[in-house]
């Protein structure tokens, strides 16, 4: 429909972006769009789907008040950050249903992002509806600067067995919002 971003790549630096190849809904060059974009609220909302293609809301991405889709297949979810569970140093978070009860979810600071900025109560899994049932500040990542750890109930957050990502979200109390992506492997399923 004329709505595609194309352009000269002249004087950009083309840097490898978080990839979400890992959910089986997109194909693995599918990158989540960076802040600034020109494909973010390109198209009128009566010409695309209600969702992006993980689900994901149509939201105002460039702040003017107006709610449009994103060229491409996923809808700017704000500034990324990186999102952890336990164990923080791997790559995958570690649930087994038998025996937790809960899933801890934590946002990382780091130089551009502040957890204390967070409004707890904004923060959302997929669209699972799931609420955290309590959260703190804690140093997760030894690096002297506090992260904030969101605890969820497992039953209230639907996960499969296997690796799976959830989207993450929030607005901060300046109402921007961030996002990031959880990456989970999950055991203990009954079959």
């Amino acid at each position: 429909l004329g709505y595609n971003v194309i352009g000269p790549d002249t004087g950009c630096t083309v840097t490898e972006p978080s990839s979400v190849a890992a959910d089986p809904r997109v194909d693995a060059y599918t990158r989540e769009l960076g802040p600034g974009s020109p494909a973010i609220d390109l198209i009128p909302l009566d010409l695309c789907p209600e969702t992006d293609a993980l689900g994901r809301p149509r939201t105002d991405g460039n702040g003017d008040g107006i709610v449009a889709c994103d060229a491409g297949a996923l809808e700017f979810s704000g500034t990324a950050i990186v999102v952890k569970s336990w164990p923080y140093w791997e790559e995958y978070g570690l649930v087994d249903l038998v025996e937790d009860g809960a899933l801890y979810v934590v946002l990382m600071s780091s130089a551009v992002f502040d957890p204390a900025d967070v409004v707890v109560e904004s923060v959302v899994l997929n669209d699972t509806g799931a609420v955290p049932r309590g959260w703190n500040y804690v140093d997760r990542n030894g690096d002297g600067v506090l992260d904030l750890r969101l605890r969820y109930k497992l039953k209230d957050v639907p996960l499969v067995c296997g690796q799976q990502t959830l989207s993450v979200s929030a607005m901060t109390l300046a109402g921007d919002t961030v996002g990031g992506e959880l990456k989970l492997d999950v055991t203990g399923c009954v079959f």
